[in-house]
């Protein structure tokens, strides 16, 4: 079928004529050839409906009465093979008994030989639309099914690969050090796999995302985030991320969850943007058990006094928006200072995350900063590893 345009009918067709007659059958392709249109002409059925199984016709076009084999079986016989291809039957003197079997087998046209040219033609072109309305729809329905499938197949791959990264789920901990004293305060926790699908965290969220189980996810970490915190000494604090739908579970606080013999460790890291997420009225439960409440990311959006206003957090971490080359940046300076003098005057502490060189140290202890967390002092690892104080 030639297209002239994606979204319009063709003009011209694939036709295959079948005519025992073969001066009609010559007839009707000269016909239907002026007009453009590909024409077969046969008077074998077997080859026309091989055409057909071949989608190699757009229209056929057969009389009714011929020997051995006649129109209406033709009819059926195409019907059988596709749902798109109409039939027009053509006889020299349709009987009403024909006439209502042609229809009855739903045969888009019945034409009275000697047939007009004009007529024909008219009667072809309307046959054509129809074919092209019919494959249309069937494509549409292919591709629907396609896609369907394809999309089926891929959450299936996501899936397995989702159970497999939760299998090989674990954590890694990063020390928040006092610079002052040398110590360190606590951890926050960091989760990973070793599923290399999910080896980014990025791409593990995500993925927990497409296929709504972030709930899960966030079930499995709890399960293992404290264990390295069975044996360690009770001033270290495990600074750990939560999401508001995290805090809506009601498993996060009942009585069998692995959180609660460590709630007054537990320092539940918030971002920036909570105060807009309802996060207030969800932290209250947790504080009640003795957890406490950081404000992660401060300075990374517009709203920071107002969030520290809205949750009174016991400690903000300063966004590594802020840290990075903060020596090299006089305004990033400034809102260091300011941000650190309002916390004090709160009794709020803050932490500086990110910290990658001594410039930076430098830069924020003279800013007023003593909590840090960084490379400088230690990447995340497994376990409760002691941070390197000999770089600074």
């Amino acid at each position: 079928m030639t297209h002239q345009h994606p979204w319009s009918p063709p003009t011209t067709a694939r036709v295959a004529v079948l005519d025992d007659d073969v001066s009609v059958l010559g007839a009707f392709a000269r016909t239907l050839r002026r007009s453009g249109h590909e024409v077969v002409a046969t008077s074998n059925p077997a080859e026309l409906l091989a055409l057909v199984e071949q989608d190699a016709v757009d229209v056929v076009l057969s009389d009714i009465l011929m020997p051995g084999f006649d129109g209406l079986e033709v009819l059926q016989a195409v019907h059988e093979r596709s749902n798109v291809v109409p039939v027009i039957l053509v006889s020299g003197a349709p009987t009403l008994d024909a006439a209502m079997r042609a229809f009855g087998r739903q045969a888009f046209a019945l034409l009275q030989k000697p047939c007009e040219p004009a007529h024909l033609r008219d009667t072809v072109a309307n046959a054509m639309a129809e074919a092209y309305s019919k494959r249309e729809l069937r494509d549409r329905r292919a591709r629907s099914e396609a896609r369907t499938q394809s999309d089926e197949i891929r959450r299936q791959r996501e899936t397995a690969s989702f159970e497999e990264a939760l299998r090989k789920l674990y954590m890694v901990y990063q020390p928040i050090v006092r610079l002052s004293t040398r110590t360190v305060l606590g951890y926050e926790a960091l989760v990973r796999s070793r599923h290399p699908d999910a080896a980014n965290p990025a791409a593990l969220f995500e993925l927990a995302h497409t296929l709504e189980r972030t709930n899960d996810l966030a079930v499995r970490i709890r399960q293992i985030v404290t264990q390295p915190f069975a044996d360690a000494p009770p001033e270290l604090d495990l600074f750990l991320n939560v999401l508001a739908p995290d805090l809506d579970d009601e498993t996060f606080l009942a009585p069998d969850s692995p959180l609660l013999p460590h709630a007054r460790r537990i320092v539940l890291e918030v971002s920036e943007q909570a105060r807009s997420n309802g996060y207030a009225e969800r932290l209250r439960g947790c504080r009640e058990r003795g957890m406490r409440v950081a404000i992660d990311d401060l300075g990374a959006g517009y709203a920071s006094l107002n969030s520290v206003a809205e949750l009174e957090p016991e400690v903000i971490k300063l966004d590594m928006v802020l840290v990075r080359d903060v020596h090299q940046h006089p305004v990033r300076q400034r809102l260091v200072r300011a941000l650190v003098s309002a916390a004090v005057e709160l009794n709020v502490a803050v932490v500086a995350e990110g910290v990658e060189t001594r410039e930076e140290l430098a830069c924020l202890v003279e800013c007023g900063c003593d909590l840090f967390q960084g490379w400088l002092f230690a990447r995340p690892t497994e376990g409760l590893n002691p941070p390197d104080f000999s770089k600074v």
